[in-house]
């Protein structure tokens, strides 16, 4: 290993068993804080691990039953001291929000740990999936940018049989994201993969461009916990950054989605992922009140180039046209983006806890946002690009080590590009852009 801090910032986390699990929360009841996808989603991995939770935790949902469970008040639990030592809290929701709720619960006399966590603990990775390896858009702001054509789909056969092993190596999973940089929506077996999933206690993580809308009943029928939908423009300004898609066949697909999620009982959450450019921010408004229309969640993000192309302008490679139009389109500049990142450059990766990366052919990559499987510097192609090629065939141990000994992360980490996607940072700059 060349640099001696890639081990702090990609290595590999304890995996709880049912029996690290069960000495963790010592016989008391067990408490989910969040019943979103999130907490649904882990209360059904305790379900498969033949552990109770006796209530949910849920402001907005209080008063009511998730998947038979009680929710209760917050503030209502944590203000009868007297019977907190009954019952081991967990918190199931992202990292921002969770350090909100371990404050509250340290002020009510808990302590980390010992009384509470959070669902990472026990579930420390986020595998990818990828099911299909096609996708029929040209977006600027991706490396692949219509190279897809020649991968392929995944069959159910195969899903199912990485779904029981990353279960069996993971036994709190309970979120599987089932795309890289294809479309979920063009396997046509999604459904089915779907409902595996569910009957393994295990949601999948959908996101789609939607410009392909058939299936849409049979997916909602199959009911997904979450889609996520991906635009960057709200009519024909769409069509420059999404290129090849088609505005008119995705306002008509989200419209059927919506129907169809309302026909299958709302038991499937909808976000708009909303890409922000500096040509598209004065489109927010309207996108609020067609999620207001439709009963979706909005969910903008500001857009980033991926970090392929970011390497080819460090590198001083040749740019595409495309390349230098989404990198131009940045609402905030690449340059600022490098900055924040290399002032963070001795923080952990953004993407350490998503692992395994498996391609539609089952095979193993390094990493979820370098489309090209770059090594070295240079796209190559075969083997040498990949940990393994064959995720059935290598452990999880096994993989994390790999990983951590690749040089696509050492080139990644050296550059200071482990550090370039950041949640947070979108939250804080998008925020105060829709309070305007």
């Amino acid at each position: 290993m060349t640099d001696l801090g890639i081990e702090h910032k990609l290595g590999g986390y304890k995996i709880y068993t049912r029996e690290d699990a069960a000495a963790l929360f010592a016989g008391r009841k067990l408490v989910i804080w969040g019943a979103g996808e999130k907490g649904r989603g882990f209360e059904a991995a305790l379900r498969r691990n033949d552990l109770k939770v006796s209530a949910f935790m849920d402001r907005a949902l209080a008063g009511s039953e998730v998947q038979g469970i009680p929710v209760l008040d917050p503030a209502t639990m944590l203000s009868d001291r007297k019977t907190l030592a009954d019952f081991y809290f967990l918190c199931a929701t992202i990292r921002r929000k969770y350090l909100e709720m371990f404050a509250t619960l340290q002020a009510a006399g808990l302590t980390k740990e010992r009384d509470y966590t959070n669902i990472q603990t026990l579930c420390p990775y986020y595998p990818t999936v990828e099911i299909s390896g096609l996708c029929q858009l040209h977006c600027i702001a991706c490396p692949r940018n219509g190279q897809n054509a020649h991968g392929g789909l995944m069959t159910t056969a195969r899903f199912i049989a990485i779904l029981d092993k990353l279960i069996r190596e993971i036994p709190f999973l309970y979120l599987v994201e089932s795309y890289y940089f294809g479309d979920p929506l063009l396997n046509q077996h999604l459904p089915d993969m779907v409902r595996a999933g569910r009957e393994r206690g295990v949601q999948l993580g959908i996101s789609t461009n939607l410009n392909f809308g058939q299936g849409i009943d049979t997916l909602c029928a199959a009911a997904p916990a979450k889609v996520h939908v991906a635009i960057s423009g709200f009519g024909q300004n769409y069509e420059v950054t999404h290129k090849g898609g088609r505005w008119r066949i995705v306002e008509e697909n989200m419209r059927k989605l919506a129907v169809s999620v309302e026909k299958f009982g709302r038991q499937t959450r909808v976000a708009l992922m909303f890409h922000v450019h500096r040509n598209n921010v004065v489109e927010i408004p309207s996108v609020q009140q067609f999620c207001r229309e439709l009963g979706f969640d909005f969910s903008p993000i500001y857009s980033q180039v991926f970090p392929d192309l970011v390497l080819d302008r460090l590198e001083g490679k040749p740019e595409s046209d495309d390349a230098k139009l989404a990198i131009d389109l940045m609402l905030v500049p690449m340059d600022e983006c490098l900055a924040k990142a290399r002032a963070d450059t001795d923080k952990v990766c953004t993407n350490k806890r998503c692992l395994p990366v498996i391609d539609w052919d089952g095979s193993v990559l390094p990493c979820c946002n370098f489309a090209h499987k770059r090594i070295g510097g240079e796209i190559r192609k075969g083997e040498g690009s990949k940990i393994s090629g064959d995720f059935l065939k290598v452990s999880l141990s096994e993989i994390v080590e790999r990983r951590q000994q690749c040089d696509l992360c050492q080139t990644c980490i050296a550059q200071s590009l482990h550090r370039y996607f950041n949640a947070a940072d979108s939250q804080s700059i998008v925020g105060p852009i829709l309070c305007t």
